[in-house]
């Protein structure tokens, strides 16, 4: 995943999920993934963002929480136990590479999200951002809409963010406002008044869910079970054409 000291090159890159069914997701990083312990655990991203905010990780170089969101989620698909053992030894969300690092790691649990996080911010501190391979090509930007949703439910705030699409292009995100007139949305992560009148609304219409403000698992599966009886797209982001649908 990265360059220099911090991950070491092999000749064979071959990629392989071994955690359950699923397959990491670190777009191109060609990595061999196992698991370590033997059940994968996959956590949220606003849970990657709290881990990255407790680490200061937003204070390094200048790079904001979203975006080191993102860089987990490349590198790991936020699976606290992913493991690189191809040319390699990196572990966890950030995989940080104990053949590089193990003098100042020692005997700490890189499995531990708040240790990876402690260890990813002295890899920054130390090399910078372009130390992880998924920064220097940009293939982390794929995830800066999660990374901004899962920084906005930390922040506890509505913020809008400019987010690199898959096709190059710039997209406007506004995190926590479904107003049908803009390309805005509510999804996994997001929290608030605007969430509490969304799930105030499925309540309405008959669903079992508590509105609490929490964008969480409970509401993401209501909202993708109204979507798939309106003939929408089935995505669990709550955006013009759902919103519309709900409130209109």
């Amino acid at each position: 995943m990265s360059r220099g000291k911090h991950r070491k090159p092999s000749p064979q890159r071959g990629r392989k999920a071994v955690v359950t069914a699923s397959v990491v997701g670190a777009a191109g990083a060609g990595m061999l993934f196992d698991a370590n312990p033997a059940s994968a655990a996959v956590i949220s991203d606003a849970s990657i963002a709290q881990a990255a905010q407790s680490a200061g990780l937003q204070n390094c170089r200048g790079i904001p929480v979203s975006t080191w969101v993102a860089i987990a989620l490349a590198e790991s698909g936020g699976n606290t136990t992913a493991r690189a053992t191809s040319g390699e030894d990196s572990r966890g969300l950030w995989q940080i590479n104990m053949r590089a690092h193990a003098s100042w790691v020692g005997s700490r649990n890189l499995y531990d999200p708040n240790v990876n996080a402690w260890a990813a911010k002295r890899v920054c501190d130390m090399q910078g951002p372009n130390a992880w391979t998924v920064y220097s090509k940009g293939i982390y930007k794929q995830y800066l809409g999660r990374g901004a949703a899962a920084a906005a439910a930390v922040s506890g705030g509505s913020t809008t963010v400019a987010a690199v699409n898959n096709y190059g292009g710039t997209a406007q995100y506004a995190l926590t406002a479904p107003d049908p007139g803009h390309n805005a949305y509510l999804r996994m992560g997001s929290r608030g008044s605007d969430v509490r009148a969304l799930q105030q609304k499925l309540a309405n219409l008959g669903y079992p869910i508590a509105v609490d403000g929490v964008f969480g698992p409970q509401t993401n599966h209501m909202v993708i079970d109204f979507q798939k009886k309106n003939w929408l797209s089935a995505d669990g982001i709550v955006g013009p054409q759902t919103h519309g649908k709900l409130f209109h």
